[in-house]
């Protein structure tokens, strides 16, 4: 014990423990757990970054997309944050991506399922932030001790956060299916801010009052828990840095862990969102990324295609060059040869 104890002196450097764990990878995990992905890992583990949450801009939208509804005719360019976070966090191919998005039966997802899943994560977050409140007890480094419990107050408060916009998320799309029109399919183009563009199709009741449509989350409850989250987050940072190097560096040690965790989508779902939306992501060949091949496969109908030059995503009928091959390539039903006839009608 006494060897334990000595720990709490011992101190040959110092480290900047403060700024590691407060500033370094919030964006990084605002994308992690913002997108509202379903992970059986990381939902209790402690991360940097922590003050994203209760500062509520981890929703935040990202701006730089474009979005097309081909079917009414419609386009925009606002994207609510947790959806532009998950389709920035997907591994996408220039214009050869598309995502089918369709309504999950209620109850999908067996109670034993759901059980396993949390107890899993819950089990990690318990095995994540022992030892820190165990060897601080141990070498009565109370400041330790107090950091050790922020540290999982501010985890518990993330979690509480993540799931209300998730049960929100999954209220909208519960509303949108009993449209009238809710269940219609739709076609969409998107452009992102990264230069890919995706082809998305969507009942209309998700397209337009989930991925189009911020999780409503404003309440008290919700006012409570993001004080808890701050509070916990200023007590973290006060007594992170009156703690003893030993607990410092532990601490950085396992937070940087559990942020990679997190941050790498170990244990994420990709082929669903919540318990009512699921995802199927195609992809075709790595030669198929050309832009005038996607539009080929959103199935343009003559209305369709002027919809598409009045957004400037297709050129002007005069522009002979592009759409007698565009043409010829859309009635051969493969655009092999699009590079080939494309430089003929150039020349």
């Amino acid at each position: 014990m006494a060897q334990i104890t000595a720990l709490q002196h011992w101190g040959p450097f110092k480290i900047d423990a403060l700024g590691i764990i407060t500033l370094l990878g919030a964006e990084q995990v605002s994308v992690a757990f913002g997108r509202l992905v379903n992970n059986r890992y990381s939902n209790a583990l402690p991360t940097v970054g922590a003050y994203v949450f209760p500062a509520n801009t981890y929703t935040t939208p990202v701006p730089g997309f474009h979005v097309y509804n081909v079917d009414d005719k419609m386009s925009t360019v606002d994207v609510p944050g947790w959806f532009s976070r998950w389709l920035l966090s997907r591994n996408v191919k220039t214009n050869a991506t598309k995502f089918e998005f369709k309504y999950k039966p209620p109850g999908s997802r067996s109670a034993l399922a759901l059980a396993v899943g949390g107890s899993i994560s819950t089990a990690l977050g318990v095995l994540a932030h022992a030892p820190t409140i165990i060897l601080a007890v141990l070498i009565r480094d109370w400041w330790g001790l107090a950091n050790a419990i922020c540290m999982a107050l501010s985890t518990l408060s993330r979690f509480a956060l993540v799931q209300q916009n998730k049960r929100a998320l999954e209220t909208n799309a519960n509303e949108s299916e009993g449209w009238s029109d809710g269940t219609v399919p739709k076609r969409s183009f998107w452009l992102l801010p990264t230069g890919n563009a995706v082809r998305i199709t969507a009942p209309k009741g998700l397209l337009v009052n989930c991925l189009l449509t911020n999780p409503k989350t404003r309440g008290p409850l919700q006012l409570l828990v993001r004080t808890l989250g701050w509070a916990a987050f200023g007590g973290f940072a006060v007594t992170l840095g009156m703690s003893t190097l030993f607990i410092q560096i532990l601490t950085v040690v396992i937070v940087l862990a559990c942020t990679c965790f997190a941050v790498w989508g170990v244990g994420d779902d990709t082929k669903s969102v919540g318990t009512r939306i699921e995802v199927v992501q195609e992809e075709h060949a790595e030669d198929s990324d050309r832009r005038a091949e996607a539009y080929f496969r959103l199935d343009l109908s003559p209305e369709d295609e002027d919809f598409m030059i009045h957004q400037s995503l297709m050129p002007m009928k005069a522009a002979r060059n592009w759409w007698e091959p565009y043409d010829y390539c859309k009635a051969k039903g493969s655009f092999e040869e699009w590079t080939r006839v494309l430089n003929n009608y150039a020349r």
